[in-house]
């Protein structure tokens, strides 16, 4: 029966494949040769994808090889290469990714400034910061890893949406304030002209950026009757986050909203206030009232019917 079905099979690509990937791995000194001579297969099998990967790993004479073959690579064979270097150290790639991040086909230079990213090869992402298309330039910001304020507020001003997320997710996960950049400001004047992908990844870096002055902020757009649900989802878990004034409220009157998503981040919200020390802190800050009201929205939960 074995025989029936793979009557038709050759393993020869199989066993090119694996031999390539072997030689990147075990690093034989004339492994770069071998290597190259193995992608002009008379048959015409494929092999640009491994020897790539097996040639980055081999160090020097590996990088030295890829740099060899980068002039005459196609298009594809030139993505292949960038994204394949991610696996060789900084300071062997980082002249072929600046080469790279220069290509004229976009899939290419996106390819280097991923692999950039990885390697920390700082130069090369400055080179994607001021590229024309702006998924590179979203990719460079979301590969800095030393901020700079200058940078970061270029990026924030940038006329694609997408480059001004990256920059809000990269300083949410920096975790740390940035001086300068003035994100509640932005986000005010943001409201009734960005789209909710924006003010929404604006409000989250906030949050990390500049916590003492977002909250009052949220407690007005939580006041707003019409608030697209993505925005209010932030505002929610950046309410219970921060335990601004008027937390149970916003959260009391979430539960009960029309969007599910939105009740559900009021609910997880909740449970994060309730849970120990939060809660203990919240008796220990918040008036009578106020904790009425918490008991009497947790109660009400039961009643609330979730899809």
């Amino acid at each position: 029966a074995w025989d029936d079905a793979y009557s038709d099979w050759d393993d020869w690509l199989d066993v090119q494949l694996a031999a390539v990937e072997a030689l990147g791995v075990l690093g034989a000194s004339q492994a770069p040769a071998v290597i190259e001579a193995a992608l002009n297969d008379p048959d015409g099998q494929d092999l640009w994808p491994v020897a790539c990967t097996a040639l980055a790993r081999l160090g020097q004479p590996g990088t030295d090889k890829l740099q060899q073959l980068f002039p005459q690579a196609s298009v594809l064979n030139r993505k292949r290469i960038a994204g394949a270097l991610a696996l060789a150290e900084p300071d062997l790639c980082s002249h072929l990714l600046m080469q790279l991040a220069g290509d004229d086909d976009v899939s290419v230079r996106l390819a280097a400034i991923e692999s950039a990213a990885t390697a920390g090869c700082d130069k090369t992402l400055a080179l994607g910061l001021g590229d024309i298309a702006p998924e590179v330039r979203a990719a460079a910001i979301s590969g800095v890893r030393h901020f700079d304020a200058a940078v970061l507020d270029k990026a924030l001003n940038d006329i694609s949406p997408a480059v001004v997320v990256a920059a809000c997710k990269a300083i949410e996960a920096a975790g740390k304030p940035v001086a300068r950049l003035a994100l509640v400001s932005r986000i005010e004047r943001s409201l009734r002209t960005k789209s909710a992908d924006v003010v929404a990844a604006m409000l989250s870096a906030a949050v990390v950026s500049e916590p003492g002055k977002v909250g009052e902020l949220i407690e007005d757009i939580c006041s707003r009757r019409r608030v697209d649900a993505k925005v209010r989802k932030v505002c929610l878990r950046a309410a219970s986050k921060l335990e601004i004034s008027g937390v149970v409220d916003i959260l009391g009157e979430a539960v009960r909203a029309d969007d599910q998503a939105v009740r559900m981040e009021a609910i997880a919200a909740l449970a994060e206030l309730a849970k120990g020390d939060s809660l203990a802190a919240m008796h220990a800050h918040i008036d009578e009232h106020m904790m009425q009201g918490f008991d009497s929205v947790v109660k009400a939960l039961a009643g609330i019917s979730i899809p």
